[in-house]
Formats: C-alpha cells, structure tokens, sequence
C-alpha cells in the first residue's frame, strides 16, 4: 500500500470518529524514504499534506515500509526507535500522543 493511500484513509477514518484526537494541536514532518509528509491534528480533524506545509511539533524519520507497519499496528513505536527504525526529533511527549493515536485508529 502507498504512503498516500495510507494518510488519505488514516486522515478519512480519523476525521469520521475524531474521539482518538479532540485534544490534539499537532503537526508532525514523517521524514520517508520516499519525501516529507506532514500530519496534522487541530480542532478535532485529522489532515495531511506532502512537503513543509506547516510547522512540525515532532519530526519523526522512518523508512516507507516501517511506516506502514507502525500505521498498522504491526511495529510498535518504542520497539522502533529501540530497534533504530524510528528517529525523534522535536516533543517526546507529541511522539507519545501519536503513538496512541495509532493505537486507537490501527486497522
């Protein structure tokens, strides 16, 4: 599955049942292998965009396919960045909000 089709129906999901983050105001830079995406969290809807758009609170690298199972539910966050997989740059604690927010949504 394409990094695209994973953010259009994570973001659609989300946006369907924004439960998992009515608390969040984040934007975070997913720094792939393929580019930079950016997902944001405000005002209870889920969005995303490809580039710089706004101004991360967490920037996260990652490769495409790692991703894609951390989105899934089939890599943890904390085995990743043990692992090396996952690198945070930015909040530790908006890292932690998105960890559970995958957790709420995985499919």
């Amino acid at each position: 599955m394409e990094l695209i089709q994973v953010f259009t129906s994570l973001a659609e999901k989300i946006n369907q049942d924004p439960t998992g983050i009515s608390h969040l105001n984040d934007v975070y830079q997913l720094e792939v292998t393929s580019g930079t995406y950016q997902v944001r969290f405000a005002d209870g809807q889920a969005e995303w965009a490809e580039g710089n758009k706004w101004e991360p609170t967490c920037s996260l690298q990652i490769k495409d396919e790692d991703l894609l199972k951390l989105v899934t539910g089939k890599l943890g966050a904390t085995t990743a960045v043990m692992m090396g997989k996952l690198k945070v740059k930015g909040s530790i604690e908006a890292a932690l909000r998105l960890q559970k927010v995958l957790k709420h949504y995985a499919s």
